[in-house]
């Protein structure tokens, strides 16, 4: 996506968290600063209304992609309905995550063994929480990348930021009692 046909919300949002990144970099600090900004995009309601484009594919969902550049620093909107969980999954990068609508029931997993590929796989849920609009949380770095997500009682929308574009990359999905990782390339628009 060229930044020419960007929302020009979005593109304020950008070209704030490119300044974060340039000052405090993609530590915790950051990471921190880039979700509390996240916070005032959930608000926009041109953004939050609107319907956008489709864009790539995201557990088996089309996810409208609202900012990629050629960093890989890519903005996309999505869904996440009541009647079923996400994979426990990973995305190989970075992220923040922003409900706009509805409430999310968030996981955060951790690897416990020393792989950060497929194959053998240890994990546990570390935390669960429930997110409604405005709230955020940080998708650490990989290997701790490990989420799920699933709607409460309604569909749940939310933007995400990821450091690199996890729409088109692969991820693994985690099946914590057979002890296994394995790899998933989304599937191409």
């Amino acid at each position: 996506m060229s930044t020419t046909s960007v929302h020009p919300s979005v593109q304020a949002f950008i070209d704030d968290v490119k300044g974060i990144l340039d000052e405090h970099g993609v530590g915790d600090d950051g990471l921190k600063r880039i979700a509390e900004r996240m916070k005032a995009l959930t608000r926009d309601r041109e953004l939050t209304e609107s319907v956008g484009p489709v864009g790539n594919v995201h557990h088996g969902q089309q996810v409208p992609e609202l900012y990629t550049d050629e960093t890989g620093l890519t903005l996309v909107r999505a869904k996440f309905p009541p009647d079923t969980n996400t994979p426990i999954h990973n995305h190989f990068t970075w992220g923040v995550v922003a409900v706009y609508a509805g409430r999310d029931n968030y996981q955060v997993w951790r690897r416990l063994d020393d792989g950060d590929g497929e194959g053998y796989a240890e994990v546990e849920l570390v935390e669960e929480f429930i997110m409604g609009p405005g709230d955020t949380a940080i998708i650490p770095h990989p290997p701790q990348d490990i989420h799920a997500q699933q709607g409460v009682g309604e569909d749940t929308y939310e933007f995400v930021l990821f450091g690199a574009n996890a729409m088109k990359g692969p991820r693994l999905y985690f099946d914590p009692e057979a002890k296994t990782a394995a790899r998933v390339t989304p599937k191409k628009d």
